[in-house]
């Protein structure tokens, strides 16, 4: 019994193709004599084990189970693409820090200004205290 090729790793086959070759190996299979007489329950049930062995086929198609697991034996591909996803969910991790924190900062000084008696002078004291922090920095 021979299973139909299906080409060299990483060349993008139609689903179609695929399917259709899963059907000629499924019909080879069913062609082939078998010995001794099979009652019809059994064929009923080897014909539903098929369907849902084609389905199976075609989910896994449509998943990119191959790509991923040939992008797994690509160790240098797989590396870079780690590194630089890694690189980038850091510095939108610091860019997006950066903001809500500028944010926040504003906020507390307009709620400063506006003078509301206990929350403005924590947020004024606060506000000298990061200054007087950030100046004996620089």
């Amino acid at each position: 019994m021979e299973m139909p090729e299906t080409g060299r790793p990483g060349e993008k086959q139609n689903e179609d193709s695929l399917s259709r070759e899963a059907a000629q190996v499924v019909d080879r299979l069913l062609a082939e004599p078998i010995d001794g007489d099979i009652p019809d329950g059994e064929i009923r049930r080897a014909e539903r084990l098929i369907v849902a062995l084609n389905r199976l086929v075609l989910l896994l198609e449509r998943s990119k189970l191959a790509e991923f697991v040939e992008l797994l034996h690509r160790e240098p591909v797989l590396f870079w693409r780690s590194f630089l996803a890694g690189l980038c969910r850091g510095m939108g991790f610091a860019l997006g820090f950066w903001l809500l924190s500028a944010l926040a900062l504003y906020i507390l000084n307009i709620l400063a200004e506006l003078g509301i008696p206990v929350l403005g002078d924590f947020i004024a004291e606060l506000m000298v205290y990061v200054e007087s922090v950030l100046r004996s920095k620089l």
